[in-house]
């Protein structure tokens, strides 16, 4: 029993050092009823589901006890949480039942997987697999999730677990009206989108150095200084949408920058008092990156995220600065991402498809300020920086996407400097509200300041680049002419050529900062795969613009971790589109004649345009081929989705059509189109298409 406890927190655990797990998933009903869970994680025999729903216009909560063991019958193997005993206990409990629920953590080789709902009957039959459905998600949640607004959806508020889960989050966030606040030796900062941001600070005794840098893609960050390791303020601002980007220490106290606009999707950190290269390891299998090290207070200080875009990475920890060991990595196109010195060691950790394709470094007993300046003076940047207890080194790059930098180093904390070189700005801002007066003759359908980012992917340097170069234009044209119907901005990025690669890709998912009323919208167009024991059902895209580059994870990204990036942004609506195969690696079919499916024209409507665009709300990701298919298109139409998901985005808006526009009918008939045109297709097989929606 002990091993099925390992496998569902191995699976799914956010961090240790508290007795109980907490996990939310969610997932929508046969008649369209959404349901939120919150699971409280004791043990593998001991684990509280309540959910939350809205039915009949009726909101309700239900709750059940869940038990884990190990399910294999008939082709469905993997670790089980059986539901048992559930009971209305909020809402209407006499006219009303709610049946548990059972989720598989199903076993795929030697992990597994995101759970699949199955109720009793399925359990039971003698095909269960047949009988699943997939969660919209499932993920671990961390304390601080558990305000007073959230934590009353699921309890009331003389339960002993709605105060039990407020203690867990009882650390308010400080509030300031300047830029620095100190108290009791504690200060914080904010630096809003300007000209520069922290970049680096150096980990080292007897004096700081700070880096500021343009060009760094952040939007906002913030920073606190603490005498002890700032665990709640890293907790408080990965709760708004932060993500730790520097750590630093002397003299006692710690430092932690915190970015938005960093791309990463998610993150730990640990400290050790020797360097945890088991934990790195394990977090590697996760598809983590070190991102930042440091060392205080007698212990390292890890911190490795997921959405860097980074491909391999290795490290070295040495008495001396490990020359020989960089010059060796550098010639398998590695390159030092970070330095760290502690406990008489030097800490370098190197990184492939980074960004970076030219570095130099300099040890120094002084700081290496003339050296840096004939750096900079040649387009090198800072970007890792260390000083051990009588040694600098410095390390600078090229392809960093920084275009100016400023330093500071001395005994004291900068914190004028770092106000001064951010633009001066206070953490609260003030904007004037724009108004929009509709007229007679046009309706008006810009209500929020709402903007259109459209991301394209296309790989036009490939044996299909023809019909790829077709998609990229009708996708642009598409969304420029949407942009001028609905009078809202259009703010595009176009990868083509050789700007497809994963790290083109992932600086751009990095660099969007959608506003909270904004659509997103992604679109590939290119080959696609599916690894033999990849557990996601979306196809990996392949950023390779040559045949004779390497198929690995450096040079693809999964469509369903883009569409993970792209929801965690917060925009209203996000639509995520790939137009290639899901087929094993080796299926690289794509060709096809010209599609002969009718294009009869229509007139759209501006009316139902905005029904779509302006008043919904929500997520989709949609692939052209189901697990195990390939996709096809032409030179002359593109890919067959892609070009029947503008058809049916104009048929679903035509002047003609009867009906309320809807996501749902836009995508539903793009997959019937596309199964159609690729019916008895010679060279391609039927493809059926798959999507998810949660739009409202």
């Amino acid at each position: 029993m002990k091993k099925l406890i390992f496998v569902l927190v191995a699976l799914l655990c956010y961090k240790t050092g508290i007795s109980q797990t907490f996990y939310e998933t969610s997932w929508n009903g046969s008649d369209g009823t959404t349901y939120t869970g919150l699971l409280i994680y004791y043990d593998d025999n001991d684990a509280l589901m309540r959910i939350k729903y809205n039915k009949n216009g009726s909101y309700k909560v239900a709750e059940y006890r869940c038990k884990g063991k190990y399910f294999d019958k008939n082709g469905l193997e993997g670790y089980l949480l059986d539901g048992q005993n559930a009971k209305i206990v909020y809402g209407d409990k006499n006219n009303s039942t709610y049946y548990s629920d059972n989720f598989i953590f199903v076993k795929r080789g030697d992990t597994y997987g995101n759970p699949v709902l199955i109720d009793e009957v399925g359990l039971t039959s003698s095909n269960p697999k047949s009988k699943t459905h997939d969660v919209t998600y499932w993920k671990t949640i961390p304390t601080s999730t558990f305000t007073t607004d959230y934590v009353h959806n699921f309890f009331e508020k003389d339960e002993d677990l709605y105060n039990e889960l407020l203690a867990y989050n009882s650390a308010e966030p400080t509030t300031t009206t300047t830029t620095t606040t100190t108290t009791a030796g504690l200060q914080e900062g904010t630096i809003p989108y300007g000209e520069y941001v922290l970049t680096n600070i150096s980990t080292g005794p007897e004096k700081w150095a700070f880096i500021m840098s343009e060009g760094s893609g952040f939007t906002s960050q913030k920073w606190q200084k603490i005498d002890d390791f700032p665990k709640d303020f890293i907790r408080e601002q990965w709760d708004d949408g932060y993500y730790i980007t520097n750590l630093g220490h002397k003299d006692g106290n710690w430092v932690a920058v915190m970015s938005k606009g960093s791309g990463y999707t998610h993150q730990y950190w640990k400290k050790s008092d020797t360097f945890p290269k088991e934990w790195i390891s394990e977090k590697w299998d996760e598809d983590h990156s070190i991102t930042s090290v440091s060392y205080g207070h007698g212990e390292w200080a890890l911190v490795m995220s997921k959405g860097t875009g980074y491909g391999y990475q290795s490290w070295k920890t040495s008495k001396e600065f490990p020359q020989e060991w960089i010059k060796e990595h550098w010639d398998d196109s590695y390159y030092i991402t970070s330095v760290s010195y502690g406990n008489d060691l030097w800490a370098v950790v190197m990184t492939k498809d980074c960004g970076i394709y030219q570095q130099s470094w300099k040890t120094n007993y002084d700081y290496p300020k003339d050296w840096i300046r004939e750096k900079w003076d040649d387009t090198y940047y800072i970007n890792a920086i260390a000083k051990s207890s009588d040694l600098w080194a410095a390390v600078m790059s090229k392809g960093t996407g920084y275009t100016r930098q400023s330093w500071n180093s001395g005994k004291n904390f900068p914190k004028d400097w770092i106000n001064e070189k951010s633009g001066g700005y206070s953490n609260t801002t003030t904007t004037t509200p724009t108004t929009t007066t509709p007229t007679t003759t046009t309706p008006v359908v810009n209500t929020g300041n709402a903007k259109i980012h459209l991301i394209t992917v296309s790989n036009t340097m490939s044996n299909i680049g023809p019909s790829c170069q077709v998609d990229e234009n009708n996708m642009v044209r598409e969304f420029e002419n949407i942009s001028e119907a609905l009078n809202i901005p259009l703010n595009k990025v176009v990868l083509n050529n050789k700007d497809v690669s994963r790290t083109a890709l992932s600086n751009a998912l990095r660099n969007l900062n959608p506003g909270s009323n904004d659509i997103v919208v992604f679109a590939y167009s290119g080959h696609g795969y599916r690894w033999s024991n990849q557990t996601s059902k979306y196809p990996n895209l392949d950023l390779r613009y040559s045949d004779y580059m390497e198929i690995s994870n450096a040079n693809n990204y999964n469509l369903e971790d883009v569409y993970n990036e792209i929801t965690s942004k917060g925009a209203r609506l996000n639509i995520v589109i790939g137009d290639c195969c899901n087929s094993d690696i080796g299926v690289t079919s794509r060709g096809g004649n010209p599609s002969l499916a009718s294009r009869s024209f229509t007139q759209g409507q501006v009316e139902k345009l905005a029904e779509l665009f302006i008043q919904k709300r929500g997520n989709i990701i949609a692939a052209a081929a189901r697990p195990y298919e390939t996709s096809c298109g032409s030179n002359a139409d593109g890919g067959y989705f892609i070009s029947s998901f503008i058809a049916s985005l104009h048929k679903e808006t035509s002047s003609i059509a009867d009906d309320e526009p809807q996501w749902s009918q836009v995508f539903d008939l793009a997959i019937e189109s596309a199964n159609y045109k690729t019916q008895n297709l010679n060279g391609c097989d039927t493809q059926n298409g798959m999507y998810t929606s949660t739009v409202n």
